[in-house]
């Protein structure tokens, strides 16, 4: 299976909790968390250090907590969801340049944690929403 690190990035926002999301430039799954493939002999919580910085240019983060784990056996993923601690603040929208994916520009932009994330026909991003929803929520309440 597939090892997958997902770098999660929240804000509260008008007394909501917020999730950074992007648009991608050519894939149908136009709506996307910050995602990428865990390398050969790389730790989890290096990788989606690495990812973050890859596909936002987020540098300078750091790993605050372990969400969980999360599989999807019907497409051979198995992810690694991190919470990111990040002091600085973020501008509502931007786009990036991803050299590492291929000279991609990612728009970048701030999504309610309660709304879907709508990827017809590829569930993992709105599964892993719940996912990160369902944990987050329960860690605020302990």
């Amino acid at each position: 299976m597939q090892q997958k690190v997902c770098p999660v990035i929240t804000r509260t926002y008008q007394s909501k909790m917020q999730l950074l999301l992007f648009n991608h430039p050519i894939s149908e799954l136009s709506v996307q968390l910050v995602k990428g493939t865990i390398e050969p002999g790389e730790l989890p919580e290096v990788a989606a250090l690495r990812e973050l910085e890859e596909e936002s240019g987020i540098s300078k983060a750091a790993i605050d907590f372990e969400i969980g784990e999360l599989s999807f056996p019907t497409f051979d993923q198995h992810w690694h969801l991190y919470k990111i601690n990040y002091q600085h603040d973020l501008p509502e929208r931007w786009e990036y340049f991803a050299d590492e994916e291929g000279g991609l520009l990612f728009s970048f932009f701030w999504q309610d944690l309660d709304k879907s994330i709508d990827n017809p026909g590829y569930s993992l991003f709105e599964a892993a929403r719940q996912f990160i929803k369902h944990h987050l929520y329960k860690k605020e309440l302990v």
